[in-house]
């Protein structure tokens, strides 16, 4: 999970700082986001408090990317 959000936010740094392209979604992501909201009801409050803020970092990407794509045209 984490190796997957810091690639994607790599993407997009690199994307705004070489002014290429970014991808405006990721199905990689949205996948992600989803099943990072599932939370099974057997874990831990802590687990389930870090895989929730996960999940909403996830689903920041989409937004970022969008914001990302408009700096560069």
């Amino acid at each position: 999970v984490g190796a997957t959000l810091a690639a994607s936010i790599d993407e997009i740094a690199a994307g705004l700082a070489e002014k290429k392209p970014v991808a405006v979604q990721s199905d990689v992501e949205e996948g992600l986001a989803a099943q990072l909201e599932q939370l099974p009801e057997d874990m831990d409050e802590s687990q389930r408090l870090v895989q929730a803020q996960l999940a909403l970092i996830c689903r920041q990407l989409a937004p970022l990317r969008t914001l990302a794509a408009h700096l560069i045209k």
